[in-house]
């Protein structure tokens, strides 16, 4: 075709370049690089069909020339296409940057926001620097961008706000769900000191909430302000009263705990005992009818006990003086009755020296119930009886009599001594006979007495007389 025309090699290689320059601006990139290629295929073929068949002469130094001049003008054609495709890359990133960036903002992905914006930052700067190269189409998406960037830096800081607001948020959550279960429970279950405890821990979550400005701005935390803000008032009464409850239960248990040992220890007439449990019960029992009275009289299970102690209050201190008292001169007469019983055999034998003996023995015994400073036992019918019997024994006269016969007496034969299903008790000191206690008989009265009053001899010849007899 190009001989035809008369047209050299060279001239066929530029028009065909000419030709491939010309359409590089419609066409893709792909499709320049292959047409590129292919006429520089074209032409070299041409050149060596018109070379063979020697149509086309020229010599070696033009053609050197022309080589140089066609590598030249391909380079430039290349580089322009490589150009032309940084531009087109930059655009379709820049656009595809700035679209994920707006919907992480829309999703208030701070993070991802912020990384997709210097991504797109970066790839519109090639873009804005050869502007004038642009397309209107790449025109319309820089001024997107720079649409986008007049109000990125503000959007992004609110983004980093937000992060930070919603992550003081679910910090509170954990402190919350606390308060809400304790909340959900019945009165009994409530743990009033936890529920402080959980409030205490949500204040201090919600402070950087309360006290940044910057962060009232958004609903989530408005809402979450005023949610707190309406839970206090609940909290706290709930609080409250849950504390005063578990004190109330728990002081109502010690106090019933101790009442029951109380009607024990009443019913063993313990007289210590019984002191000393309606000591404990006063102080268990201060909680309810001290300052905090009024507080806890709303309970019918505090109103039930308080009746109650109300009606043992007034006997029951007296009436554990009273059981300590008897129990007192129980083992004070308990003791004194043997003497007292010797004083009266000694009174008897007049045997003035052993009666005075035995008196004294008698009265510093029971001295206490003698004298009696403050009337603790006057009323006690044994301590009377003890009383009139002691006074008897002070105005009898002893007369003393003739010293016994220092003879031995004659032994009382064993059928004449007393039965012992005669008497339960010592013919001398009178006390019962018990499995300690036991029987004995006088050889010479053959009377049945205790082994206090009939004494086992000390030498081995001699018999167990009572002490009426010797």
């Amino acid at each position: 075709f190009f001989s035809i025309l008369g047209m050299s090699g060279d001239e066929s290689r530029d028009a065909s370049g000419g030709v491939e320059e010309v359409d590089k601006e419609d066409i893709g990139e792909e499709h320049l690089i292959k047409e590129e290629v292919g006429t520089e295929d074209v032409g070299t073929e041409e050149v060596n069909e018109e070379a063979d068949k020697g149509e086309v002469s020229k010599d070696e130094g033009g053609t050197e020339e022309d080589g140089k001049d066609e590598s030249a003008k391909s380079e430039g054609g290349k580089e322009k296409a490589i150009d032309s495709t940084t531009l087109d890359q930059g655009v379709t990133r820049t656009q595809s940057l700035i679209t994920k960036y707006k919907l992480d903002v829309e999703r208030c992905h701070a993070k991802n926001s912020r990384k997709h914006w210097t991504e797109a930052c970066a790839a519109a700067a090639p873009l804005e620097q050869n502007e004038d190269k642009l397309t209107d189409t790449q025109k319309k998406i820089l001024e997107d961008f720079r649409e986008a960037k007049e109000s990125a830096e503000e959007t992004l800081h609110r983004l980093d706000l937000l992060t930070e607001a919603r992550h003081h948020i679910s910090k509170c959550q954990l402190p919350l769900q606390k308060i809400q279960a304790e909340l959900d429970k019945g009165e009994e279950k409530q743990d009033g000191v936890a529920m402080r405890k959980h409030w205490a821990t949500l204040g201090e979550k919600v402070d950087p909430l309360r006290c940044t400005a910057a962060y009232h701005q958004f609903e989530e935390v408005k809402v979450m302000l005023k949610n707190i803000e309406d839970l206090e008032p609940k909290v706290q009464s709930q609080a409250e009263a849950a504390i005063v409850n578990k004190e109330m239960r728990e002081a109502l248990t010690k106090c019933e705990k101790i009442l029951k040992e109380l009607e024990k220890a009443r019913e063993k007439a313990q007289g210590q005992q019984i002191i000393a449990l309606w000591t404990k019960l006063k102080i268990a029992a201060e909680i309810f009818t001290g300052e905090k009275r009024d507080v806890y009289a709303a309970y019918d299970q505090v109103q039930e006990f308080l009746k109650k102690y109300e009606d043992i209050a007034p006997n029951v201190e007296q009436e554990g003086k009273r059981v300590i008292h008897e129990q007192e001169a129980t083992a004070l007469l308990e003791k004194v009755q043997r003497p007292l019983a010797h004083a009266f055999v000694m009174v008897e034998k007049g045997d003035k020296a052993a009666a005075q003996a035995k008196k004294q023995e008698v009265y510093e015994i029971a001295r206490l119930l003698i004298e009696d400073p403050f009337g603790y036992y006057a009323n006690f019918d044994q301590v009377k009886i003890f009383i009139e019997d002691y006074e008897r024994l002070t105005k009898m006269e002893i007369v003393e009599k003739e010293l016994p016969d220092p003879t031995p007496k004659a032994k009382c034969g064993k059928e004449n001594w007393q039965k012992d299903s005669s008497t339960s008790e010592c013919s001398v000191c009178h006390k019962e006979f018990t499995f300690t206690r036991r029987r004995h008989h006088c050889r010479i009265c053959g009377c049945v007495a205790c082994g206090a009053c009939c004494p086992k001899p000390k030498l081995m010849d001699q018999n167990r007389v009572c002490i009426k007899c010797t």
